[in-house]
């Protein structure tokens, strides 16, 4: 659900600096929800986790230290 959240707001936003990726998801009070709730590790690396995760599964792809989704828009 998290990966799913995170790609689809990727998409509206058109994409995050792989660097500002950890601070995005700080600011978004979901993605402590789930964490706490579901993976306990923290925020810390979060979202460069998601980023990364996500361009394993295909879903995103890293350019210049920027990631965006491959789904056309």
């Amino acid at each position: 659900m998290m990966k799913v959240m995170f790609v689809f707001s990727m998409l509206d936003r058109g994409g995050i600096a792989v660097a500002e990726a950890d601070a995005y998801v700080g600011r978004v009070p979901c993605y402590r929800d789930l964490d706490e709730r579901f993976l306990g590790e923290g925020l810390d690396g979060l979202g460069v986790r998601l980023v990364e995760s996500l361009v394993r599964a295909g879903a995103m792809r890293i350019d210049e230290g920027f990631a965006r989704p491959t789904m056309a828009r």
